[in-house]
C-alpha cells in the first residue's frame, strides 16, 4: 500500500511483563524483610540521643550542685517513688520526661513488678556527694536501660558521654550467665 502510514505500536511481551512483575515482587520482599531492622536501627539511635540529652542534664547537675543526685533508698528501682524522685530531680535540666524513655521500650511495654509501665528506661547508677566520684571510673556507666531490646545486652552511658552495650563492656556477659 504505497502512501498509506503504518502505524508500529510496540507493547510488552508477556516475557517482559513477568520478569518485571518478578523483579518487583522480589525487590517488594526484601524490602519487608529490611523494614524491621530499619525500624530496630532508628529507634536505637532515638534512644542512644536520649542518652546523649541525659548524659548533658546530669553533668549540668554536677556542675550546678557540686555532686551526683543523693537518691533516698527505695525498695525497688521500679517502685513508683524511685521513678518519682529521678523525673522530679532531673526535671529542670531536661526537656522532657520523654527523654528518660527509649522509644522502642515504650512501643513494645515495659512494666515494673507490679504490672504498672515504666516511667524511666534507664536507671541511674548511685555515687557519693564528691563532685569528681561520677567521672572517676571510665567503665562506670551513669545509666544502664533496663532491657536487653536493642541486642548485644543494655545500653550503657559511659562519663564521657560515649554509649555502649554491655557486651562492649564486658564480652562474654551472656556466656558466662549460662
Amino acid at each position: 500500500m504505497p502512501g498509506s502510514l503504518r502505524l508500529r505500536v510496540r507493547a510488552f511481551t508477556l516475557t517482559e511483563l513477568l520478569v518485571s512483575i518478578g523483579i518487583i515482587a522480589i525487590l517488594a520482599t526484601l524490602a519487608t524483610q529490611a523494614y524491621p531492622r530499619v525500624v530496630a536501627s532508628i529507634a536505637k539511635g532515638r534512644c542512644m540521643g536520649n542518652l546523649r540529652n541525659l548524659h548533658v542534664s546530669f553533668a549540668a547537675y554536677i556542675q550546678d550542685n557540686g555532686y551526683w543526685p543523693q537518691q533516698p533508698d527505695f525498695s525497688s528501682a521500679y517502685s513508683k517513688q524511685y521513678q518519682d524522685w529521678w523525673l522530679n530531680t532531673m526535671d529542670v535540666y531536661t526537656d522532657s520526661r520523654e527523654v528518660w524513655k527509649c522509644p522502642l521500650l515504650k512501643k513494645l511495654g515495659a512494666y515494673d513488678s507490679e504490672g504498672k509501665p515504666l516511667e524511666i528506661h534507664y536507671t541511674p547508677t548511685r555515687f557519693d556527694a564528691r563532685p569528681t566520684t561520677p567521672y572517676r571510673w571510665a567503665k562506670q556507666p551513669w545509666l544502664i536501660e533496663v532491657s536487653n531490646i536493642h541486642g548485644n545486652g543494655p545500653l550503657l552511658l559511659m562519663p564521657d558521654g560515649s554509649i555502649r552495650s554491655l557486651t562492649d563492656l564486658v564480652p562474654n556477659f551472656y556466656q558466662t550467665q549460662n
